[in-house]
């Protein structure tokens, strides 16, 4: 592949119900003292909370406080077998949890919360960039990261080897990775995703970078490191326990020591932003996908950004901004001059602690109420995400 391709696809692209159990979780007829009856006698008594599938459809329990639900009608005995979920031809047959560290699709159980593969890979990305370095990070969907999807590479079209995968035994189509991101900083450029289907496809993203399916073989299972360097000087790196796949211009990726601290202290400070005026938007503490994020560091100032979609019938849309070194015109206050007029449901405004910080926030339906027909239609926070993110990079 030449070199100018590989670069071309690099920048293109409530309160809880507690339930307490005896032992592991199958003394569930234990007294009304919390005592355990004879049949768990001995055994450890333990609380659990309720807790809600990934897809924020429905809610369960399950038999160990690091355990994700997955579905509380699911077969106890495929508990901690997440491919069940792709055999499975009904619910009833599906695992009725997942053990910590195990996926499904993007979603990742961490210690019995559910995040995102896009998540740890968004971290993956940062940590390589030099401290004070300025940059550019975006997650998001295909069609928002590789803006051409209609590339072709070994006779193929780009989104033919990011879609359209067949998983399981029961033959579900699954995108062939999840979401994407992209990362710039300096002269380098990284690009990454989770694949949900294994490394040794035929699709998937080496298969886009015109690799192998058999280009990372050689990482140990369960390690991070480097799969190859093309003559072009790309280079490929892959995580076996989160199945990942990095291609970069730079040689400082490292998938050790993984955390989410810029993605969380996001949240936090959404939370506390939004429940300080109203306690509805203490629902940015529930957020569990963070699969589109957007992160800038430039001397002119700093972004961040996140939202997640309306994803359950009882969920909400969600976005959240934070801009830093802005310089407010009295004459025009930004939040009734910019925001308000996008979405009036919208909560805006420059902290008075910190200066030249400024935030939104809103969760609600992705379309603002209608307006009269006199006035111009808004669109909302949420729904300009795509635009507002592309426009900033």
């Amino acid at each position: 592949m030449k070199k100018e391709v590989v670069l071309g696809v690099l920048l293109l692209l409530i309160a809880p119900i507690a339930l307490a159990v005896c032992g592991d979780g199958v003394c569930e007829n234990s007294e009304q003292d919390g005592s355990c009856k004879q049949d768990c006698s001995g055994a450890t008594f333990f609380e659990l909370f309720q807790k809600e599938s990934f897809d924020r459809k429905i809610k369960g329990f399950c038999r160990q406080p690091h355990h994700c639900p997955v579905t509380p009608v699911g077969d106890l005995d495929n508990t901690g077998k997440p491919d069940t979920f792709f055999d499975a031809n009904s619910a009833i047959e599906q695992p009725k949890c997942v053990f910590d560290t195990q996926f499904i699709l993007d979603h990742y159980c961490r210690k019995g919360d559910w995040v995102t593969r896009t998540s740890i890979v968004s971290s993956i990305m940062l940590k390589s960039v030099p401290p004070g370095a300025d940059y550019q990070l975006f997650c998001g969907r295909h069609e928002e990261v590789a803006n051409r999807l209609d590339l072709k590479f070994r006779g193929k079209l780009l989104k033919e080897y990011l879609k359209t995968c067949i998983k399981g035994k029961a033959g579900k189509v699954v995108d062939c990775v999840n979401n994407m991101c992209v990362l710039t900083y300096n002269d380098k450029v990284t690009i990454g995703t989770a694949y949900n289907v294994p490394l040794s496809s035929d699709r998937g993203f080496l298969g886009a970078l015109g690799q192998s399916s058999t280009a990372c073989n050689g990482v140990k299972d369960n390690t991070f490191g480097r799969c190859l360097t093309t003559s072009e000087g790309i280079h490929i790196y892959a995580h076996k326990g989160f199945d990942m796949v990095f291609a970069s211009t730079d040689t400082r990726i490292d998938g050790s020591g993984v955390g989410l601290g810029a993605v969380e202290s996001l949240v936090k400070a959404f939370t506390e932003f939004g429940s300080a005026r109203d306690s509805f938007y203490d629902g940015f503490a529930r957020m569990l996908h963070f699969n589109n994020l957007y992160f800038q560091k430039k001397a002119t100032g700093a972004v961040s950004a996140l939202l997640e979609r309306n994803v359950g019938p009882d969920s909400r849309d969600m976005a959240g901004l934070h801009y830093q070194n802005i310089d407010f015109n009295d004459a025009e206050p930004p939040c009734l001059t910019y925001v308000k007029t996008r979405d009036s449901l919208a909560l805006c405004e420059g902290q008075t602690d910190v200066d030249n910080t400024f935030m939104i926030v809103r969760i609600g339906s992705t379309a603002p109420p209608p307006r009269p027909p006199e006035e111009p239609p808004a669109k909302g926070v949420v729904s300009l995400w795509g635009d507002a993110t592309a426009k900033l990079r």
